[in-house]
């Protein structure tokens, strides 16, 4: 009993640790994780534009895509960061052809960054975040949403980072919502969600 207790006491005593060490190093790195998350929720913006067009609109824009990725994307970027380099079109001709090209690489993109910074860093919430930067409010639930090819990874991260305080229990809930991957809500399902903090945007 007494070992078990040890073991405990151990594994206890390390992850606080552990997380005291991410947040020493989120103070550290705070002005480099707010700029590459304000370039994150621009991109997911612009992505999001570009999907929830009409397919009429999006074939137009698909004409002169690349000249609009140029001069309106990344013309308009918020960040210091090279918003090409960070998606994947570093190369000096290369432009995506159409909406798909860029929304594909945005979206994936932004869950890799936002899987790796968690790792690094812990949960990013508003309320760890916040002490650096009044104003606006970033919820990463918006990179998990969009891809599911992760979903088994993030699903271990956000149950590590509930355990450790992180996360709290409604954006836990939230995550856990949408990691169900419900082709169809259903009216209780609506109902849950909003129960949660949650806001879903009916047409």
């Amino acid at each position: 009993m007494k070992k078990v207790l040890f073991i405990l006491f151990v594994l206890v005593s390390f992850s606080g640790f552990a997380q005291a060490e991410k947040d020493s190093l989120v103070k550290v790195d705070k002005d480099a994780i707010l700029d590459k998350l304000e370039l994150m929720f621009y991109l997911d913006q612009e992505a999001t534009k570009c999907l929830t067009m009409t397919k009429e609109k999006q074939t137009e824009l698909d004409k002169t895509f690349p000249y609009y990725f140029m001069n309106t994307i990344v013309k308009n970027n918020p960040s210091t960061l090279d918003l090409r380099e960070f998606i994947g079109f570093d190369f000096k001709e290369f432009k995506p052809i159409k909406c798909k090209d860029f929304y594909v690489a945005v979206y994936e993109k932004n869950l890799v960054e936002f899987i790796d910074m968690t790792k690094k860093y812990g949960y990013l919430s508003t309320q760890r975040l916040k002490r650096y930067k009044d104003g606006k409010a970033y919820s990463p639930l918006i990179f998990v949403i969009h891809n599911s090819y992760s979903d088994k990874e993030v699903k271990k991260l956000m149950k590590q980072e509930f355990k450790i305080g992180n996360i709290d229990q409604k954006e836990y809930d939230q995550f856990k919502f949408f990691l169900e991957r419900k082709k169809e809500l259903t009216y209780d399902d609506v109902a849950r969600f909003e129960k949660i903090g949650g806001k879903i945007l009916k047409s």
